[in-house]
């Protein structure tokens, strides 16, 4: 499908010099990527439709037209960025399939073609092109608001045969492809992005790295944290631009180090006030960081506010490991998955307003998963929660929870099954699956994206 987009900016030159010449049109193909087939199949996607947007809000510009069809856009203004929605419609008015890009700049809107995903609502689907390798168990960080950046792990490989882990691959949102990103210094167990600039960190130190200059700046670990202590951990995101390292979260020996790195890019230290291993975490709002599970001896639940102590809260100690956190109802948390003491665990809601001396987690009936053993993590979508981890085997899972009378669990399954992928919130909207080698060991080298339905 092909749609035409006019520039108004180049259009508002041209009559200023008395010219009669047309503005420039932009070629802005919209692709199923590999889902070949996926907009006719039953129920039917009849008409799609294209909403573009600059980001100041000031212009939007809709076409629509048939699958297939082609649609003009308008004028639009060369100056600016544009955000592009897309929707597939059936015969009954019902969308079927959505897409979002990332901010397209003015440059390349100038420069003549933008490509497009459209993918069918509530299934993974994987859009054009591809990583140049994988990492099984591997890092993942957002880059400039447009790549997915993708690290480290516990091996990567290409077609080629094995690669070195230290490098760094990346996927485009824009130009839907991947991206080399060159060697980095360290086999990253850690990555943070601000800018230009990647922070990677294994057990024995950290790295600034510049990927506009290439430069590197070794950084040394703040008073109260090692690098040893939090590598591995999920980067939690807050609120205001800080991004926590929460040690408490990967496997091996307990920690209640957090590694804070400020919008500045300044680093300093926060603690939990137990020691953990594989516990659950989930930055919620008006709460601050909520920790559950991962110790057999402390509270079962603790809080650790934007500043200040960590609060335990008066839940029994809970041994849960691998599990997922989500925020729920206001002043409550999700606790889906993990494994205690060898079994699957059901899932439970957390007052995490409990005062009592006896706080007690409620079970979600309905809601259970018992194929969540270890790296989960709950991303919240709209009307549900969408969490994803590994099993027992090692096979990267996704199954969608739903919140209601009755509660629900059912999995969403990947198009490409495979272990050791890595899921991550993408800039426009969606969640990203990466990495990882397909069940016969082969690389996983495409990239799988969930459009959550409004």
């Amino acid at each position: 499908m092909r749609t035409r987009l006019r520039l108004l900016g180049a259009l508002a030159l041209v009559l200023a010099s008395g010219s009669c010449k047309k503005a420039p049109v932009v070629e802005v193909e919209v692709s199923t990527g590999q889902e070949t087939g996926s907009l006719s199949a039953d129920p039917k996607v009849v008409r799609v439709d294209i909403v573009a947007t600059t980001v100041d809000k000031k212009v939007t510009l809709k076409a629509s037209a048939a699958p297939g069809g082609s649609f003009d856009l308008g004028e639009a203004p060369d100056t600016l960025p544009m955000v592009f929605e897309l929707k597939g419609v059936g015969a009954d008015g019902s969308v079927l399939a959505q897409g979002r890009s990332v901010d397209v700049p003015a440059g390349s809107i100038v420069t003549g073609k933008i490509s497009l995903f459209l993918q069918r609502l509530e299934s993974f689907a994987r859009p054009p092109g591809h990583l140049s390798r994988t990492h099984v168990k591997g890092v993942a960080a957002i880059f400039q608001e447009r790549y997915l950046l993708l690290t480290g792990g516990e091996s990567a490989s290409s077609s080629a045969g094995a690669e070195n882990p230290q490098l760094g691959d990346f996927y485009d949102l824009l130009a839907l492809n991947g991206a080399e990103g060159g060697k980095f210094t360290r086999n990253a167990g850690l990555v943070v992005t601000r800018g230009n600039n990647v922070l990677v960190a294994d057990k024995d130190g950290g790295t600034w790295l510049d990927l506009s200059t290439s430069g590197a700046s070794e950084i040394a670990a703040p008073d109260g944290a090692a690098f040893a202590d939090v590598v591995g951990g999920r980067a939690i995101e807050t609120p205001t631009g800080e991004t926590w390292i929460v040690g408490a979260t990967r496997d091996g020996a307990p920690t209640a180090s957090i590694l804070v790195v400020g919008s500045d890019s300044t680093l300093s230290a926060r603690a939990l006030s137990t020691p953990r291993s594989g516990a659950a975490v989930a930055w919620i709002t008006n709460v601050g960081l909520v920790v559950a599970g991962g110790s057999d001896t402390g509270a079962g639940v603790e809080i650790l506010p934007s500043s200040g102590a960590a609060t335990p809260l008066a839940y029994m100690p809970d041994p849960t490991k691998g599990a997922a956190l989500a925020p729920a109802q206001a002043g409550s948390a999700l606790l889906i998955g993990g494994v205690a003491n060898g079994a699957a665990v059901a899932t439970r809601t957390l007052d995490l307003t409990c005062v009592s001396t006896a706080c007690v987690a409620q079970p979600l009936d309905g809601a259970t998963i018992d194929s969540l053993a270890s790296r989960s993590q709950a991303f919240v979508v709209t009307g549900s929660i969408l969490a994803v981890g590994d099993d027992a085997s090692g096979q990267t899972r996704a199954f969608k929870v739903t919140i209601g009378n009755p509660a629900t669990a059912s999995e969403i399954p990947l198009r490409e099954p495979r272990k050791g992928a890595t899921a991550l919130a993408a800039p426009n909207g969606t969640l990203a699956i990466m990495g990882g080698v397909l069940l016969d060991g082969k690389p996983a080298t495409n990239v799988e994206t969930y459009f959550p339905p409004k």
